[in-house]
């Protein structure tokens, strides 16, 4: 039996600040891997949904 690591979870009040691994899409904004980011974990956990679990390379609390 193969153990599947678990998808990282966000607090939804908790702002962010993150790295994408590669260029992610949420709706039509477009999250590029050279820039650092800020947003609220909901946000987070939207792009994990529609980018997959490894879209997420760092994310510190602010």
């Amino acid at each position: 039996m193969s153990i599947t690591p678990a998808t990282p979870s966000y607090e939804a009040e908790t702002t962010y600040a993150f790295r994408v691994r590669r260029v992610a899409w949420l709706g039509s904004f477009k999250y590029l891997p050279r820039d650092e980011h800020r947003a609220a974990g909901t946000t987070l956990n939207r792009l994990i949904e529609e980018n997959g679990p490894d879209v997420i390379a760092l994310a510190e609390p602010v």
